[in-house]
């Protein structure tokens, strides 16, 4: 007749494995040990042949080592290491957070059901999208103020020099036509405004900035007195009557 524990080992060692359970034959032989210490008798021809194997195999589950983690003050318990590993994983990909396996004996514990496993992991995956989604969109917000900071200052430095222009022409007074030139001479050309004055006192001589200034001998005509005046048709057909025409 095969030994007791052989008999129990045999029976249930790949059943537990199945189940998930590790080191089952150094810890059903423990379990079976203590029954033989206690002087249990296996008889494996009676009805009284489960008790035995009830009592063992729940003692052997009952005082099992199991490996636990906890998240948020909650404990996950597992019977594979491997398992356990597994669903750290899982839930790094959703948190910066370490997480300690330590090893308890089951008793008055119970393994973590798939449910709450997937429950937690599900949890910590909209958390980590949340919170994605609210650092990407409070990104996006500080882009855009900066943006919308950089444009007010580069729009308020434009109407600050726009303004000194125009204090500049206001100061001396020139007239629209003089104005147009002075844009002209100093942004496009590149003259300074020395050589824009002395443009402003020539055309003042010569026609005193009227478009429709003719000299009825010489046949010059316009701000500039261009002779011929067809020279300035280059510029716009307009260039008879048209003052700007005439000064570009």
């Amino acid at each position: 007749m095969q030994k007791f524990e052989t008999i129990i080992l045999n029976k249930y060692t790949e059943k537990l494995t199945k189940e998930g359970y590790e080191t089952i034959s150094y810890e059903l032989n423990k379990e079976i040990q203590k029954i033989q210490k206690n002087n249990a008798i296996y008889i494996p021809v009676i009805n009284l042949e489960n008790n035995f194997e009830n009592i063992i195999i729940k003692r052997y589950i009952f005082y099992s080592f199991y490996y636990k983690i906890t998240i948020d003050n909650k404990d996950y318990i597992f019977k594979n290491k491997e398992k356990c590993e597994e669903f750290i994983n899982n839930v790094k990909q959703y948190t910066n957070q370490e997480y300690e396996i330590t090893t308890i004996k089951l008793m008055i514990h119970k393994e973590t059901t798939e449910e709450d496993l997937i429950n937690i992991i599900t949890d910590k995956k909209v958390a980590y999208e949340k919170a994605k989604a609210e650092e990407e969109a409070r990104k996006k917000a500080e882009q855009e103020a900066a943006a919308a900071r950089k444009r007010a200052l580069e729009e308020a430095k434009r109407l600050q020099e726009e303004k000194q222009r125009q204090n500049i022409i206001s100061s001396r007074g020139l007239s629209d036509y003089q104005q147009y030139a002075h844009d002209l001479v100093i942004n496009t050309y590149g003259w300074s405004e020395y050589d824009f004055q002395c443009l402003v006192n020539l055309w003042e001589k010569e026609s005193e900035w009227d478009p429709n200034c003719h000299n009825n001998s010489s046949g010059a005509h316009g701000i500039p007195q261009a002779l011929p005046a067809s020279k300035m048709a280059s510029e716009g057909a307009d260039y008879y009557t048209n003052g700007y025409t005439q000064i570009r």
